[in-house]
């Protein structure tokens, strides 16, 4: 499920997206014993963003700062920020083959009156599913261009597209 707070038109979006995260397929069960978070909600402000996952066993904060291109884990019980190092990154999806792409698939999909549609990319054996609509977009090139940033809608292919519903 997804909830949109904001929505800015002839402009890139700045707002709050809430979604639902469910876990389905064979190792769903296995996944749901650690008891992990089942809600996202990310605030998007030019190209910084929030992410706050809630519900399960522990609940985590994300902060990401264009201009200083860290992203931060926040501990909000002791008010203490964790900025990530350089060498603790995952592999940066803008350094990725050009050949790892999110690609339209012709297929659409409304979500709560939006009418989404699809784009698929397989990565490491894995294959993504998003959603998009062209009016939940960010600025992709108000990002660093070596960015630290794990978003979704900077995965290639999907040009600043924030993705209403991601399929994993």
């Amino acid at each position: 499920g997804m909830t949109v707070f904001a929505q800015t038109r002839d402009s890139f979006f700045e707002g709050t997206v809430r979604y639902k995260i469910e876990f389905q397929g064979p190792n769903a069960e296995m996944i749901k014993r650690n008891e992990p978070n089942d809600k996202m909600t990310i605030h998007i402000k030019d190209a910084d963003y929030i992410v706050q996952l809630g519900g399960g066993m522990y609940p985590k904060t994300f902060l990401f700062i264009a201009d200083s291109n860290y992203q931060f884990s926040i501990d909000m019980s002791n008010r203490l920020a964790y900025r990530y190092s350089a060498h603790s990154d995952m592999a940066n999806p803008q350094k990725e083959a050009a050949s790892i792409q999110a690609k339209p698939t012709g297929g659409t999909l409304e979500l709560k009156g939006i009418q989404c549609q699809e784009y698929r990319m397989v990565k490491d054996g894995t294959e993504f599913l998003y959603y998009v609509n062209d009016d939940y977009r960010v600025d992709a090139g108000a990002y660093p261009s070596d960015t630290r940033s794990k978003a979704s809608w900077l995965a290639p292919g999907l040009e600043g597209r924030i993705p209403l519903r991601t399929i994993k």
